[in-house]
């Protein structure tokens, strides 16, 4: 078999599909991440997130952002995810990180767009009205 973005693509639906009985049973989220590959070959990081993590409430596809970080800085926005806010007449649901980004790791949710916007610890302090 030879790998292309279309079989991955096929891959990752039918994975999915594959592991919902794990997740039922073991009340988690399974999901690959980034998939690298070549012509005869691929290989993903899986990632399993505990669904009793997710706040009450959170938009559909939330669980797969991480709900603690192991960035110190970004601790003290732990106590923060799931709540809403609103800046600059948007309101703003913090639902997690993106340990994997370099800069851009605290993902907000807008309620209205419904999508998902990525911000700095800078950011998220400043929205939030946070001093560290």
């Amino acid at each position: 078999m030879t790998f292309n973005p279309d079989i991955l693509k096929n891959f990752r639906k039918d994975f999915a599909e594959a592991v919902k009985d794990l997740e039922n049973k073991y009340n988690c989220k399974i999901d690959l991440g980034n998939i690298r590959y070549a012509a005869n070959h691929f290989d993903s990081k899986l990632i399993v997130n505990s669904k009793t993590d997710i706040p009450e409430g959170m938009p559909e596809g939330s669980e797969i952002y991480y709900t603690t970080y192991v960035n110190s800085g970004a601790r003290i926005a732990d106590k923060y995810i799931g709540k809403t806010i609103i800046y600059n007449n948007v309101e703003l649901m913090f639902v997690g990180y993106k340990p994997n980004a370099r800069k851009r790791y605290i993902v907000l949710y807008d309620v209205k767009s419904k999508e998902y916007r990525l911000t700095t610890l800078d950011g998220f302090c400043k929205i939030f009205n946070i001093e560290f």
